[in-house]
């Protein structure tokens, strides 16, 4: 947001850019330390002209390049804090996070538009997410110098045999036994014997973790493709992590239609709500038909609900400036809930 046009706004954006920032050094530093094992691990095993003559060889191998490959990219994009300074940097963001797959399925597939289809290909995403969760998560595990490619080489292979999803029970069944095979093909690399009881906890860990996106995906960025809904709305929600937790930035927008004497109307509205620290939760909706433009704030918080009543005349007169009519511009001070609540409670 133009920083004179909105500053509680654009300083509430500043904040949520400095949090997210400050976790692009960690990320960035651990994709660093798992580019490292990949590349040993590769290195090996091309070295071992008699493993890499077998399949298994062969597949590992591949595998460990093409992950190096994927990896790259994603440290490249995160050590960077400019690429997300702009829109579309920010969309880049976005569509890596699988919350925009939706575009993806038209992409590939036209004729996709079931709520089953589109559950199938929102869990290829999720899937994704493991595989990287995983491999990172066991990188940090590596605390051995003889044995670092072997904890890696254990989930190396996974997303060849992931990207195919199965139902959701049977996808930690299929990663256990992988990880088995894996420990037990470098048996004679005396892995620790603690080892194989480390991973299995890790990995638990992570698919829980996994299980409840896949159920949050499922109850609300699904919620637009609803096969019964007569309004299209699509809903986004963007984590952002904080420390353990994470908070939502959440996303809604809807066609609303209109029916006078010459036919049916469309109307939009957009809604933008974020959870910041001092300022509280802070909605934001806008809705246009036509060239007319209204704006309403919700704040959670009185003080908040002051600061935003303050810039309300500074608002008018600069959208006035560049030409936009605003129909209406409002603030109110009310009790706010996730969006999420409130779509689920409107299907019900």
């Amino acid at each position: 947001p133009d920083r004179q046009q909105f500053p509680v706004l654009n300083e509430a954006v500043i904040q949520a850019s400095q949090r997210l920032a400050g976790r692009q050094t960690t990320m960035s530093d651990s994709l660093q330390n798992l580019l490292q094992q990949l590349n040993s691990l590769q290195d090996w095993s091309s070295a071992n002209k008699r493993y890499l003559r077998s399949s298994q060889g062969q597949e590992l191998n591949k595998a460990s390049a093409d992950t190096i490959g994927g990896l790259k990219e994603l440290q490249r994009y995160v050590a960077d804090p400019k690429q997300l300074e702009t829109g579309q940097g920010v969309k880049k963001a976005l569509q890596q996070s699988g919350i925009f797959a939706e575009q993806k399925r038209i992409k590939h597939n036209p004729q996709i538009n079931t709520r089953q289809a589109n559950l199938h290909n929102d869990t290829k995403v999720n899937l994704q997410r493991i595989v990287t969760a995983t491999l990172y998560h066991l990188a940090k595990l590596s605390n051995f110098t003889t044995t670092a490619d072997v904890t890696t080489s254990a989930v190396t292979p996974t997303p060849a045999s992931l990207l195919s999803p199965k139902s959701k029970t049977a996808v930690p069944n299929d990663l256990v036994r992988m990880i088995k095979e894996r420990l037990n093909a470098y048996g004679e690399q005396r892995v620790p014997a603690e080892l194989p009881k480390r991973l299995m906890q890790l990995l638990q860990q992570v698919l829980n973790q996994s299980n409840q996106a896949l159920q949050r995906t499922e109850l609300s960025q699904l919620s637009n493709l609803r096969s019964d809904s007569q309004t299209p709305q699509w809903f986004f929600e963007l984590p952002i992590w904080t420390g353990k937790d994470t908070d939502n930035l959440e996303l809604l927008m809807r066609r609303e239609s209109n029916q006078i004497d010459r036919g049916i109307k469309h109307s939009w509205s957009l809604m933008l709500q974020f959870d910041i620290q001092s300022l509280g939760k802070i909605r934001a909706v806008v809705k246009w038909h036509d060239d007319q433009t209204s704006l309403l704030f919700l704040a959670n918080k009185p003080e908040t609900f002051e600061l935003l009543q303050q810039e309300m005349t500074t608002m008018r007169e600069r959208a006035g400036n560049r030409n936009i009519k605003l129909q209406d511009i409002e603030v109110q001070h009310t009790e706010l809930r996730d969006i999420r609540f409130e779509l689920q409670g409107a299907d019900s």
